[in-house]
């Protein structure tokens, strides 16, 4: 029994050096950050990513294997996700955001697709939403693991503070389901923790992940800042029949209602779908800047450090009510012949209104009656509320409408 004893106390002598050690050691060979000079003199698997969204994916050679403590999985192989900081158009140095941890080398090329996903990610968070990791935990850990996850709601991953695991890597997914996956657990990460649903999850921000990182990859296709060729795991095609059949049902579904409030109050598997759904609706129509205020201004109404889905539609309300400026653009849906019409939320006050040449005219549609606005330059709100706005366009065209209002008063000369 003593003997046993010794050889129980050795081996977890022998785990605790192996962790002590292994993980500095990967963050020597993962440094960080990295100027331009560094990059070139680097020794290993990289990647630099150019574009819109430059970065850089390294996979250094000779690493020290690390023990995963919770799963008791090995990992051989460490990737760096760095992204790219500029001055003007220069690169001046490469900021790590993700390591990705792997079992081996055999799934490098799969690794390299995470990766590439992750970066890609972040990037759009920052652009969209201005914010970056917080500075206490700038780097996220990515462990894709071979094994599979807990309950039900963790089969495919789960998201722990700064950790995100990957489970069942192996098994076959679909391209899209792998970036899916992928934004459903950095939504967790990175998004507001809305709270309180009871189907799927206890936590919106992973749905709202999947939708809304979908969606401004879209966007950012559409716009030809990302090209099909830089699309992580999933081809253009794949991409565009997701976004058709997972996300613009969710926007049209509100083109022509009013996000309800009751509808933000649910708490079961469709509360959650439609918390996401308003919310990628509210960031279409009025913009990620406006999503961002959205956010800020949401507070719980107990007092509570948790947040629900009402709280973030008093949120949206009560930005918009503040909003100086109010930029308007229509969702992405089908839009039918040169009419367009979507719902959109009025705060009160006096407007100058900027319309695009393409726009005919347009009107502001309240119950059953029409106020026509032809060439319109002012707009006067004298109660606040969800007015839906028809515009006439003088041709037929798919490209989005925007509609800036600006509020009397607010103007810079």
């Amino acid at each position: 029994m003593f003997l046993s004893l010794n050889r129980s106390l050795f081996r977890a002598f022998c785990l605790i050096v192996l962790l002590l050690l292994s993980k500095p050691g990967w963050s020597q060979n993962l440094p960080s950050e990295l100027v331009p000079s560094e990059v070139e003199r680097l020794e290993g698997d990289k990647t630099l990513l150019t574009g819109q969204f430059p970065g850089l994916i390294y996979t250094p050679r000779n690493i020290m294997p690390v023990l995963e403590t919770e799963y008791q999985q090995s990992f051989k192989v460490a990737t760096g996700v760095y992204v790219a900081e500029k001055a003007g158009d220069d690169i001046i140095r490469y900021a790590r955001r993700f390591i990705i941890y792997t079992p081996n080398n055999e799934l490098l090329p799969t690794t390299k697709r995470v990766a590439r996903a992750c970066q890609l990610l972040h990037a759009l968070y920052k652009a969209h939403l201005q914010r970056d990791h917080p500075r206490t935990e700038p780097t996220v850990e990515v462990w894709l693991m071979q094994q599979g996850g807990g309950v039900s709601a963790e089969k495919a991953g789960r998201q722990f503070k700064n950790q995100i695991y990957l489970f069942n890597i192996l098994t076959d997914r679909t391209p899209t389901e792998w970036l899916r996956e992928i934004a459903h657990e950095y939504g967790h990460y990175i998004l507001p923790g809305v709270s309180g649903f009871t189907a799927p999850e206890e936590w919106g921000n992973g749905v709202l992940g999947e939708k809304l990182f979908l969606l401004w990859i879209g966007q950012e296709v559409q716009a030809g800042r990302l090209s099909a060729e830089q699309l992580p795991f999933a081809k253009l095609e794949e991409l565009e029949e997701h976004l058709k059949s997972r996300i613009e049902p969710l926007l049209q579904r509100l083109v022509g209602e009013a996000i309800s409030e009751g509808g933000m109050k649910r708490r079961d598997a469709e509360g959650m779908t439609y918390f996401a759904g308003a919310a990628i609706y509210f960031d279409s129509v009025y913009g990620s800047r406006a999503l961002k205020d959205a956010f800020a201004y949401t507070e719980s109404a107990d007092g509570s450090i948790f947040i629900k889905s009402n709280d973030f539609y008093r949120g949206i309300l009560k930005s918009l009510e503040t909003a100086n400026e109010i930029h308007l653009s229509s969702p992405a849906h089908k839009r039918e012949g040169s009419v367009d019409s979507f719902m959109v939320y009025l705060p009160r006050g006096e407007f100058k209104v900027t319309s695009p040449s393409s726009v005919k005219r347009w009107e502001v549609i309240v119950g059953d009656t029409s106020i026509p606005l032809q060439n319109a330059k002012s707009l006067t709100v004298s109660r606040a509320g969800w007015r839906k706005i028809k515009f006439y366009l003088l041709k037929e065209t798919q490209d989005p409408l925007r509609l800036t209002l600006l509020r009397r008063g607010a103007e810079v000369n």
